[in-house]
């Protein structure tokens, strides 16, 4: 199964933290952007897959049921993302060099 292309590293990270931190306000704070640059993303997010992430009646913030396994996957893949863009650049500059 292929993601939408909305589903970028940044998006997942956006996501992960929202469910972690409880809400986008606080994700918002965490990362140091605007609570309506994370609402933004989730939207682009939801709009990829064509269904909604979050319950956004309740408060705290409730994950609907369909992202609930995808959302344990996808808190991995932030931690993976240092390393892997570091041997990127590592590549990409060897190969220029």
């Amino acid at each position: 199964m292929r993601l939408p292309a909305e589903f970028d590293l940044h998006g997942l990270e956006v996501f992960v933290l929202t469910v972690e931190l409880g809400g986008m306000t606080a994700c918002a704070q965490q990362l140091r952007i605007t609570q309506s640059a994370v609402s933004q993303t989730i939207t682009r997010l939801e709009q990829g897959i064509g269904a909604p992430l979050f319950d956004r009646s309740l408060r705290p913030l409730g994950l609907t049921l369909g992202p609930r396994p995808a959302r344990t996957r996808a808190s991995c893949w932030p931690m993976r993302a240092p390393p892997m863009t570091k041997c990127a650049k590592g590549r990409s500059s060897r190969s220029t060099s």
